[in-house]
């Protein structure tokens, strides 16, 4: 069995330190968006719009704790995650308990190789999700808040 490894995922951008994300799902579909920035040229990170994540296919998510202070006291930290990079979690225990619960309905699970164990760290949350095909797209900073929202609803309901 191979061990679990957290990889920080080599996205552009990461989330901005003082925001929380906004996050619509059901029971397979998840969208979820945040402020983002990115590096420059001056070794800072700087507002480059808004990063909006999204799956058909979420088989869970947990959001919440730990918060920034308590990021080092997460499960995932022996493991190299950091609380500061958005990271994909390679060989995830959670997604093998899943695979094993699930084995007592549907014997032919295979979640380790279909689903992707994702963990987005910000101020005060963190949110990991387990998904198949998780897409993202960044928006222009100029978008406001409302319309972000709208955005979201929308994807929800031309999903369904």
């Amino acid at each position: 069995m191979q061990e679990v490894k957290v990889l920080e995922a080599k996205l552009p951008f990461r989330a901005e330190s003082v925001t929380d994300p906004l996050v619509i799902g059901d029971m397979n579909r998840l969208i979820f968006g945040f402020w983002a920035t990115a590096p420059h040229t001056d070794g800072v990170w700087h507002p480059c719009g808004w990063a909006l994540f999204y799956t058909k296919h979420c088989l869970q998510y947990k959001y919440g704790y730990p918060n920034d202070e308590a990021s080092p006291m997460h499960p995932l930290t022996k493991y190299g995650f950091d609380g500061y990079n958005i990271s994909q979690v390679k060989y995830s225990d959670w997604i093998r308990q899943l695979e094993i619960q699930n084995q007592q309905k549907w014997p032919a699970t295979d979640f380790l190789n279909r689903y992707e164990h994702w963990i987005f760290p910000f101020k005060e949350t963190t949110l990991e999700v387990i998904a198949e095909k998780l897409q993202w797209r960044l928006m222009s900073k100029e978008i406001a808040y409302k319309d972000i929202q709208q955005e979201m609803i929308d994807w929800i309901n031309n999903e369904s």
